[in-house]
C-alpha cells in the first residue's frame, strides 16, 4: 500500500530528511526551471525511481491541479496507537508533547503537525473521533512532517491526560478568557499543550482536566486567532524558554 504526495517543497523535505520512504517520483514532462531540475537531481541522488509524464495525467492521478509539477508515491503513513505513548514516557525525559483537540480542518492539522515538528516535540496526541483525518492536504501543509514526527491517535483523551500528569508533565490549555499570559508563565518543565477546534476551542471536559488554561495577549481582540498561529507561538514560547534557561545556566 502507498500514499501520494505533490508540490516540490514537500518532496524535498521528504528526500532531505527520510527519502527512504518514498517509492516512486513522477515529474512533469518539459520543466527546465532550477528547482525542478534540482529535485530530480537530488531524487537520483537518493536512487528514487522516477518517470516523466504529462501535467494533465499528474493532475488526473491526484484529482487536483496545484501539484506543481510533480507528484510522488510514499509508503502508507501509518497512524501509531496508544500503547506507542507508554514507550516514550518509559524513555524519563524532559517530555513535549503536542495534544490537538477536534481540530477539523485539514490546512490547520497540517500546519500544527509542521510546527510541533519544527519545534521538537516528542510526540502529537490526537483524538480518534471528530477530528481531521491525516488526508493528503495535511500531508502537503505539514511538508511531509507527518512522516518525521510520531502522531499517537487515542480513544479518550481525557484518560490520557491523566496518563501524563501521572509523569509529573504539566498539561496545558489555550484559552482567550484565560487570565493567564502565556508570556508571564514558567513553561520549563514537562509539558503537554492542548490546542482546540478553530469555531469552539478546547472542550469543557478537557479544560477540566488542564492544569491551567494560558491565553495570548493581543491588540485587538475582536476575533480569535487562527489555532494553528496560536498553536505556533506557544510551542515556540516553550522552546524559547527551555533554551534561554539552558543558555543562561551555562
Amino acid at each position: 500500500m502507498h500514499d501520494i504526495i505533490y508540490g516540490i517543497h514537500v518532496i524535498k523535505e521528504i528526500l532531505d530528511t527520510c527519502s527512504n520512504q518514498l517509492i516512486h517520483i513522477f515529474f512533469q514532462q518539459n520543466r527546465q526551471d532550477l528547482k525542478f531540475k534540482n529535485l530530480i537531481f537530488l531524487a537520483r541522488q537518493n536512487n528514487i525511481p522516477i518517470k516523466f509524464a504529462t501535467r494533465k495525467w499528474l493532475t488526473k492521478i491526484i484529482k487536483y491541479d496545484k501539484h506543481q509539477g510533480v507528484i510522488a508515491y510514499v509508503k502508507s503513513f501509518n497512524i501509531l496507537k496508544e500503547n506507542y505513548l507508554s514507550k516514550i514516557l518509559e524513555k524519563k525525559i524532559s517530555y513535549f508533547f503536542l495534544i490537538i483537540d477536534n481540530i477539523n480542518d485539514p490546512r490547520n492539522l497540517g500546519s500544527c503537525i509542521r510546527s510541533a515538528y519544527l519545534a521538537g516535540a516528542h510526540a502529537i496526541i490526537i483524538k480518534k473521533d471528530r477530528s481531521s483525518k491525516i488526508t493528503p492536504t495535511v500531508k502537503k501543509v505539514s511538508s511531509g512532517s507527518v512522516y518525521l514526527i510520531p502522531i499517537i491517535q487515542v480513544i479518550n483523551l481525557t484518560r490520557t491526560i491523566k496518563l501524563l500528569k501521572k509523569y509529573s508533565i504539566k498539561v496545558i490549555g489555550t484559552s482567550n478568557t484565560s487570565q493567564k499570559n502565556l508570556y508571564c508563565e514558567n513553561l520549563n518543565h514537562p509539558i503537554a499543550l492542548v490546542v482546540g477546534s478553530e469555531e469552539k476551542g478546547i472542550s469543557n471536559l478537557i479544560q477540566k482536566n488542564c492544569d491551567y488554561m494560558l491565553k495570548i495577549p493581543v491588540i485587538n481582540n475582536k476575533f480569535p486567532l487562527n489555532v494553528s498561529v496560536a498553536t505556533g507561538i506557544c510551542l515556540f514560547e516553550i522552546i524559547r524558554q527551555k533554551y534561554y534557561n539552558k543558555l543562561t545556566n551555562n
